[in-house]
């Protein structure tokens, strides 16, 4: 028993991490192709907005104050929108609040004594 055990807690372990290795790397890829999107978009706005329409007034667009300020702004944006929706929403697990609740129990007519205490 104690063989069957040690085998069922190592093979629960081994797929756990292969699961957790799955979603770190896919967080990798992920972020990998934003920033190739990211760039692939950098590099057309720069190459239309250094490039004029006479070749006398070509040269390396440096941005504005005020691009860096909407660029910064955005970012902050983000950060406010994705901090409300964590506080507005928080995770809460669906099993907890089936349990909790004495409307997800039809055939029972008080909540579970575990939920009282």
């Amino acid at each position: 028993m104690k063989i069957l055990s040690r085998y069922i807690a190592r093979s629960f372990l081994k797929y756990w991490l292969l699961g957790l290795l799955a979603l770190v790397l896919l967080f990798i890829i992920s972020i990998i192709v934003n920033i190739g999107m990211w760039l692939e978009r950098f590099v057309i706005v720069v190459t239309s907005l250094a490039h004029d329409f006479l070749p006398s007034a070509w040269g390396i667009y440096h941005p504005p104050r005020w691009d860096w300020a909407v660029f910064l702004g955005t970012l902050g944006f983000f950060a406010f929108a994705f901090l409300l929706f964590i506080r507005v929403l928080p995770m809460i697990s669906v099993f907890e609040m089936k349990h909790l609740l004495p409307e997800a129990h039809p055939h029972v007519s008080a909540p579970p004594e575990e939920a009282l205490s």
